[in-house]
């Protein structure tokens, strides 16, 4: 679409869709506009369109993690996180029962079935998805100890000042379905549990 030019301002309507390897997403026709304001830059984008997005990116090798003990403390920052089977059974205790004291871990985390949505519940945007968690042994060629999907929900605002976003993080929570209530079990285990 044309610009819109003002005095020291312009809208611009930018339409389309992020893809990976190919791959797009069907795009809702989402009415969406500009706020009445000539004073600030504006960027606007539907919900069906951030949905696409964040699919995409999470499809992508942007959106998988691979952590072990060495990746997790480079991630954060810091050198004295512990994850082996041991400093992680106070989260986990099956790790430390069936596999034994101190053995390292890894895990992978990936994400699908996003949506978005905009300015409702109280909140600037609310991500819906489900997050898939495997642990691994860690070590050249280990095998899936533990395979489970999660669904969550995640709600924040945001806003901008001087062309910086500011995330303040609402909620971050497990998405439990009120009829069937949480699992009792991994979707995949070869740990052989009951």
């Amino acid at each position: 679409m044309d610009p819109y030019l003002g005095q020291g301002w312009m809208d611009t309507y930018f339409l389309g869709e992020l893809t990976y390897q190919g791959r797009g997403c069907p795009l809702e026709a989402d009415y969406f506009d500009f706020m009445d304001d000539q004073e600030f830059s504006q960027l606007v984008m539907s919900e069906s369109a951030a949905t696409c997005a964040l699919s995409n990116i999470a499809q992508s090798n942007i959106g998988k993690l691979d952590f072990n003990e060495a990746r997790l403390n480079q991630f954060f920052g810091v050198d004295n996180i512990k994850f082996d089977s041991s400093a992680f059974a106070k989260h986990i205790p099956i790790f430390k029962e069936k596999l034994g004291p101190g053995k390292p871990l890894r895990s992978k985390i990936s994400f699908k079935n996003v949506n978005v949505l905009f300015g409702q519940y109280d909140s600037d945007i609310i991500i819906d998805y489900t997050t898939c968690l495997s642990f691994y042994l860690d070590g050249l060629g280990s095998n899936e100890l533990i395979y489970d999907e999660i669904k969550m929900v995640t709600s924040l605002n945001m806003k901008a000042e001087n062309d910086v976003l500011f995330i303040d993080l609402l909620s971050n929570k497990l998405n439990i379905n009120s009829k069937f209530g949480q699992k009792v079990s991994p979707m995949r285990n070869s740990m052989k549990l009951t």
